[in-house]
């Protein structure tokens, strides 16, 4: 009867999260796109000067691409607020009343692009393209050809829509920043003010290192970021007032996906994962009882993650009559992820990629422990190997399967999926610092 009950808690949950993801997108299309477009016209200008890779940092040569990020303002853009369901049900790009004649459809594989050639005048529509181009041509009327997006949530236009009123993408850019900085340093100080010194460090550094700050110059990245650290602030505020970790983990796993433009979403599993199991340690549970959490919370993360997805792909469906059938197109989609070749980047190993992507996050590890070594006057505390250790070792383990599993994803995009080595960095300076240190020695 309990498990029962536990069931239809979780489901009560989640109809009321999906409610609530939708009537956020109904509202963020309620106000029409004209009183975007001098921003969008702004974010263009911004954005050809750019061009498709945008240095973030001189010193360490670190790029993000503007590919996404020209789809995110062209999307926002393309929004008819006469139509708000419809409109953030497809999320189109390239679509204005008026203007817009054919819809192409979602097809396998990467995104559609539309350009106008303006020595013949035809329009093109092709695979790996120059998004940047295409919202100018976009911009200037010369696109009759929108696409369909609605496989993917795209909650992030809640955040980016209503910015665009106001700002262009560099002044979105420089808010994104600030407010990454001052969540940074607040989530460090709650670790410090919980646990101690070297554990706020292995947190800091750890999120540092493996590409946080970079993030907050990308639209694609940045939705990602916020959750794991809103909702890791969030966990640490009620550490102990929280009577059930699993539905919090449930809950941020479904916004995890609404937000998410599949870059780094297990980011979001791994920090507040390895908050839960260090708060476990403190209790004295021991390895057996936090691996079984520890389990059990990454299980519900991705039910909600996966649910989230699915729904929307069955929701499209039962309420859009078009030639699409989302469903389908969102399985064979993911199956696309998984392959291990792919015609754009060629026969590559995804094992070598794996290592080369780890590789680097071992070595930030070496350097988050020398420091902690160096704040604890290198005394080793524990004599002897610590089981509850093994937790975090796991958690370690988390991005290697997924480069793994999703394969042809992370090779294609490996520029922003190093991000997820956060979590092996994480992990295995945690585990680490378990084992010189001893938690019962904190």
């Amino acid at each position: 009867m309990k498990k029962i009950i536990s069931i239809l808690k979780y489901i009560g949950v989640f109809i009321l999260v999906i409610l609530i993801f939708n009537i956020g997108l109904f509202l963020t299309c309620n106000f029409n796109s004209n009183k975007i477009e001098k921003k969008v016209i702004e974010s263009y200008n911004i954005l050809r000067q750019e061009d498709s890779s945008y240095r973030v940092s001189r010193i360490f040569n670190v790029w993000n691409n503007n590919y996404t990020d020209a789809v995110i303002i062209n999307e926002s853009y393309s929004v008819d607020n006469k139509h708000p369901f419809l409109s953030y049900m497809k999320v189109r790009k390239n679509y204005k009343k008026g203007l817009t004649q054919h819809e192409l459809p979602e097809s396998t594989g990467e995104g559609i692009s539309v350009n106008y050639n303006y020595e013949t005048g035809e329009e093109i529509y092709e695979y790996d393209y120059d998004s940047i181009g295409e919202l100018y041509d976009f911009i200037n009327g010369n696109i009759h050809y929108s696409v369909n997006y609605g496989r993917y949530w795209h909650g992030y236009l809640i955040l980016f829509r209503p910015l665009l009123l106001i700002c262009n993408i560099s002044e979105i850019r420089a808010i994104l920043h600030i407010s990454f900085v001052l969540l940074l340093l607040l989530f460090v100080f709650l670790v410090y003010k919980r646990f101690n010194i070297s554990i706020a460090l292995i947190y800091g550094l750890s999120i540092i290192t493996c590409g946080y700050l970079t993030a907050s110059y990308s639209l694609e990245s940045s939705s990602v970021f916020l959750i794991m650290i809103i909702s890791s602030i969030i966990y640490i505020k009620r550490i102990d007032k929280m009577k059930n970790f699993n539905i919090f983990i449930f809950i941020v796993g479904c916004i995890t996906n609404y937000f998410d433009y599949l870059t780094v979403p297990l980011i979001t599993l791994g920090v507040l994962s390895s908050l839960y199991m260090l708060k476990l340690l403190e209790e004295k549970k021991d390895w057996k009882y936090c691996l079984k959490e520890l389990i059990i919370g990454s299980l519900l993360w991705l039910i909600g993650y996966a649910g989230t997805w699915i729904f929307k792909w069955i929701q499209y469906d039962l309420t859009i009559n078009d030639v699409n059938n989302m469903l389908k197109i969102g399985f064979v989609q993911s199956f696309y992820r998984m392959e291990r070749v792919n015609d754009i980047v060629g026969d590559s190993s995804i094992i070598y990629r794996t290592i080369d992507l780890i590789g680097v996050a071992s070595f930030y590890s070496l350097i988050i422990t020398f420091i902690i070594m160096i704040i604890n006057k290198f005394k080793m505390f524990s004599n002897s190997i610590n089981k509850n250790a093994i937790p975090f070792l796991l958690i370690a383990l988390y991005p290697v399967v997924w480069y793994i599993v999703l394969a042809n994803h992370t090779l294609i995009h490996y520029y922003f999926t190093y991000r997820h080595t956060i979590i092996f960095t994480l992990g295995i300076c945690l585990f680490t610092y378990e084992q010189l240190f001893n938690s019962s020695k904190r």
